[in-house]
């Protein structure tokens, strides 16, 4: 029907999945907490609240018909109150109670080249960044993927590919890829799977809203100090969160998105290993008990059509 196509088209519109100027607050509930030194238990504490505040820039440079360049920036803000500190190992890393503050920021470029190949789309992607912290600028890394548009009709997509890390810390060399989107012409759900990153059921509100269930990856990145004897930094910390609940998003005006999101967070990697070493001669491991979480955000994407 010509009125659903024109709906899902202003749908899409309305909610790029590239923003422009992003901005999000986020809030975790109380979670028990405990670290390990090179295997060896180190202490256990509570994390009584983590607060972060995130503003991300992603600005188009060259958009062409089969090319596009994009440059982009973000900081990070990581606030953790710690109680019920309790040491196992021979050093003392925090008081009984306390607060710490971490800063992390990124510049990069992302490059998307539009091809062929047996005749199927082909998107190239590469994206090269330089991260660091309020210290100044640590490392640089990057990845490069290939996805091909196996499928296009109006109610489905499917993408296939790979994805290349350019960074000796990535606990992967490389990963497939995979997306499928589908929605039945009468029905006001959409699946919307991206491998290995997400799983959401959305639908639409109202025409101005939409509503998404499911599950999501998020990597954070933070430089840390250890004060440790013979454990000079900065030490690279990784974090895989796995992000479960819903998500409202709802459109304030023309380009301008407002979105709530709450539901479970948990831990599925942290660990820290010395600045450009690998992945595997980590250093530090953090394991944390799934907590709560919400999510406001407001995003304006004026170059997005």
């Amino acid at each position: 029907m010509d009125w659903i196509k024109k709906m899902r088209a202003a749908i899409a519109a309305r909610f790029p999945q590239r923003r422009n100027f992003d901005l999000q607050f986020e809030q975790f509930s109380a979670a028990d907490y405990k670290s390990e030194l090179l295997d060896n238990d180190l202490e256990r504490e509570t994390v009584s609240s983590q607060r972060r505040l995130k503003f991300a820039v992603n600005l188009p440079i060259v958009k062409d018909k089969n090319w596009n360049l994009y440059g982009s920036g973000r900081c990070k803000f990581d606030s953790f109150d710690i109680q019920n500190v309790t040491h196992a190992g021979p050093y003392q890393t925090y008081p009984l109670s306390s607060s710490i503050d971490y800063h992390y920021f990124s510049t990069g470029i992302t490059a998307a080249l539009i091809s062929k190949l047996f005749q199927k789309p082909v998107i190239y992607t590469l994206n090269a960044a330089a991260d660091g912290s309020e210290k100044g600028y640590e490392r640089v890394k990057g990845n490069l993927s290939a996805s091909m548009i196996l499928k296009r009709s109006k109610s489905t997509v499917i993408t296939a590919g790979f994805v290349t890390f350019l960074d000796r810390s990535s606990p992967f060399i490389a990963l497939p890829s995979f997306s499928f989107t589908h929605q039945s012409e009468n029905s006001p759900w959409m699946i919307d799977i991206v491998l290995p990153r997400q799983v959401y059921l959305r639908r639409t509100i109202a025409g101005t809203g939409r509503l998404s269930l499911g599950t999501e990856l998020e990597n954070e990145s933070l430089y840390i100090d250890l004060d440790y004897p013979g454990f000079a930094g900065p030490y690279d910390l990784r974090r895989t969160e796995l992000k479960t609940g819903a998500v409202f998003e709802y459109c304030l005006a023309k380009n301008t998105v407002a979105a709530f999101r709450a539901g479970i967070a948990d831990i599925l990697i942290s660990k820290a290993m010395r600045k450009g070493e690998s992945s595997s001669d980590y250093v530090l491991e953090q394991k944390q008990d799934i907590s709560g979480f919400i999510n406001f955000g407001i995003s304006f994407n004026p170059f997005e059509k």
